[in-house]
């Protein structure tokens, strides 16, 4: 039963589109209530500190494949911001301010016998009977340091799919710091929708993704700053792509039981640094659980910065990039009993600094680079029983990084490493760079294939600088059951 804990937001859709009721985040203190009949949260001191906090986009979501999500569902832990009004909303605004007896008519505490928080939300938003739709609940804890959020449904049942992005060069240069743009051509841009905005030499962590707070003519404001200058001469550009679920600065954040649709064919490509189908960023103790994400033009499932993340029973299917992107000093993850299939590139990506962690009954399948890849300064995890098939390239792959960089002291154990390199020669396992103190251990290295499709055509493939392996128990069968380029120096 999935909940978006958002800032309430009216969007203006498009005709084939289908604008959901805004959400309601909700705090364990009693609410007032608004003049529209919703709740307004208090929060605690510590909880006010924390809106200072830099939000990114939030969103709308679909529940059966009815319509289109033009926003990123955002998971935000505090409490309720400013609402943002539609353009019509803004034209019907008066000019003068409420008096104080105004607002305190329209904002009267809650007497003890009204109904709850989770009641008004039900009774603002009924379920039409000819088509009935699960009920909303959100369950929400407080704990010693942090609010906790959790968000389900019915898996396949809820499906949140990404609408077409409208994409334009920008106008004016966006600097760094600057909350607004001014792009080309404003067609398909709208208050409320997640945008992002780049140019060749901001990507990745420099890559900023915001909400539309406000429109005059082509220029559009922001609810964040910009990450980077974004030149014109440089190709800026804009763009309504963001991650379709994104939680920042959360602990005991649960996303469960939902499907996303990302149709990338009609969005432009975001990587996993800011995006994702699922995305967090400095979540802690996180759980995904039973989702699927298939087709977002990016990673799958991404969590950056996020210790403690554990992701269980979820399918990342056809997306452009990478199947499972942990990154950025995540500590300890846990990703278990998941695939990752016919994604474009990796299919399990273990990016900088990610260290401590346990990827177990995983399947990783038919991606167009590696099953596994493994590098920059991540160490110490263990990876065992999955199954490693029909990727491009190499089954588990070790990056090319110095000695002070690599990968070391990870242990791959009892894993079946089959029939890759679809698109290459490859090998089962292959590490390069100065890697060491690795531990191969029990693994089934093999090509079931026959003649020219054989390619998986070496089981160990150990590169020149390479430090200390341990090799034990592993079952081989390859043209070259152990490649070890360490003999040559």
């Amino acid at each position: 039963e999935p909940v978006m804990l958002v800032e309430p937001v009216m969007v203006v859709e498009q005709a084939a589109e289908v604008i959901p009721p805004p959400t309601v985040p909700l705090v364990s203190m009693r609410p007032t209530i608004s003049s529209s009949g919703l709740p307004l949260a208090r929060t605690s001191a510590r909880a006010s500190e924390a809106v200072s906090e830099p939000k990114p986009a939030s969103a709308t979501s679909t529940i059966q494949g009815t319509g289109e999500a033009r926003e990123p569902a955002m998971l935000t832990p505090f409490a309720m911001p400013r609402r943002v009004p539609t353009p019509r909303a803004v034209e019907a605004v008066a000019k003068t301010e409420p008096t104080a007896q105004e607002v305190n008519e329209r904002t009267p505490t809650r007497p003890l016998d009204e109904p709850s928080v989770e009641e008004l939300v039900h009774s603002a938003f009924p379920e039409p009977p000819e088509a009935p739709k699960p009920r909303v609940r959100t369950r929400v804890w407080n704990s010693t340091d942090a609010l906790r959020v959790a968000v389900s449904r019915e898996g396949e049942k809820t499906v949140l799919r990404k609408a077409k992005a409208a994409v334009s060069p920008l106008e004016l240069d966006g600097d760094f710091g600057e909350e607004q743009i001014t792009v080309k051509n404003p067609e398909g841009f709208a208050v409320g929708d997640g945008v992002a905005i780049w140019d060749k030499n901001a990507h990745g962590f420099h890559r900023t993704v915001a909400r539309i707070t406000g429109r005059s003519g082509n220029t559009f404001s922001l609810s964040q700053p910009l990450m980077a200058d974004c030149m014109a001469g440089n190709g800026a550009q804009a763009a309504t792509v963001f991650p379709v679920i994104s939680g920042y600065h959360l602990d005991g954040v649960r996303v469960e039981n939902l499907a996303i649709e990302g149709n990338k064919d009609e969005n432009v490509n975001i990587d996993g640094c800011r995006g994702g189908g699922i995305f967090l960023y400095r979540c802690s103790g996180a759980v995904i659980e039973r989702c699927i994400v298939r087709h977002y033009n990016g990673d799958g499932i991404s969590f950056q910065q996020s210790n403690d993340v554990t992701v269980t029973d979820c399918l990342t299917e056809g997306n452009a990039s990478l199947g499972f992107h942990p990154g950025s000093g995540s500590q300890r993850p846990v990703v278990r009993n998941s695939v990752a299939r016919a994604n474009g590139d990796d299919g399990l990506f273990l990016c900088w600094r990610v260290k401590h962690g346990l990827f177990e009954g995983n399947t990783l399948e038919g991606n167009g680079r590696f099953g596994i890849s493994i590098g920059h300064k991540d160490t110490d995890n263990l990876l065992r029983n999955n199954r490693v098939i029909g990727n491009g390239a190499d089954g588990v792959f070790f990056r090319n990084e110095s000695e002070g960089m690599a990968g070391h002291r990870n242990r791959i154990e009892d894993n079946l490493i089959e029939n890759n390199g679809a698109k290459e020669p490859a090998a089962g396992i292959r590490v390069r760079g100065e890697t060491r103190d690795l531990v191969l251990k029990g693994n089934t290295i093999r090509d079931t294939r026959t003649g020219d499709a054989r390619r998986q055509t070496v089981g160990i493939k150990l590169e020149e600088k390479v430090g200390a392996v341990t090799t034990e128990g592993n079952q081989i069968e390859a043209a070259t059951a152990v490649q070890d380029g360490r003999k040559l120096r």
